[in-house]
């Protein structure tokens, strides 16, 4: 007898603040809404639908993440970025 075993790949919808923190965190630019989908489907092979983007990043913001947002896009700005900006 043969056996296969195979990894679940559910993740369901709490996991989405997680995936988009590790999708800012890991970007070197700002994401837009759609790229952050494009990433998290890619990446973690699940669907997220562009409204739980927004509701979620709000939720991020609310647990104290540096989450900002441009025209281009969302981002975390990185430690370095921030101290070249406070002596220039």
């Amino acid at each position: 007898v043969q056996m296969t075993l195979t990894p679940l790949q559910y993740w369901g919808t709490s996991s989405y603040p997680l995936f988009i923190l590790r999708t800012l965190e890991n970007s070197q630019e700002p994401l837009d809404q759609q790229r952050i989908i494009s990433h998290i489907e890619a990446t973690y092979d699940t669907t997220i639908e562009r409204k739980a983007i927004g509701r979620n990043i709000t939720l991020l913001k609310d647990f104290g993440y540096d989450i900002q947002h441009n025209g281009d896009g969302y981002f975390i700005p990185k430690k370095d970025e921030s101290y070249k900006r406070s002596i220039s």
